[in-house]
């Protein structure tokens, strides 16, 4: 009975190039699939929450410039939601792809590994109901 198996292993870190390292020092024993970078967590909260202040004075901006335009001399925020997504280069430009096997990287060095994120775009979207007044 023949099959094939295959399985995952997810290396995180906030030292890109260690990462880089050990996936290279991985690749001469193990076939990697692929490689993509991400923002970490904490990181994308704190950016997020550094646009919070400048999503909410940008609508409070566009709010007063439609009650302005309708003759209205201001308006009450009614509700509002804030979205947020991110969206890294190597999401787009997809995996960097290393096929390394055994019996061929034993007579050559390990296998380059990409040590370098790019750039991620982090996006805040504030919608809303304003009630004119």
């Amino acid at each position: 009975m023949a099959g094939k198996s295959e399985g995952s292993l997810v290396l995180e870190g906030t030292d890109t190039a260690a990462v880089a390292r050990l996936a290279g020092e991985l690749a001469s024993t193990l076939q990697l699939d692929g490689v993509t970078y991400q923002l970490s967590t904490a990181r994308r909260q704190a950016e997020e929450n550094n646009l919070i202040q400048q999503a909410a004075d940008a609508f409070r901006a566009r709010a007063h410039a439609t009650a302005t335009a309708f003759g209205y001399k201001g308006y009450e925020i009614k509700q509002f939601r804030l979205d947020g997504n991110h969206r890294s280069d190597s999401d787009s430009i997809g995996a960097y792809a290393v096929l390394a096997s055994r019996s061929i990287e034993s007579d050559r060095q390990r296998p380059s590994v990409p040590g370098e994120g790019g750039d991620t775009t982090i996006t805040l979207t504030v919608r809303g109901t304003i009630e004119l007044r």
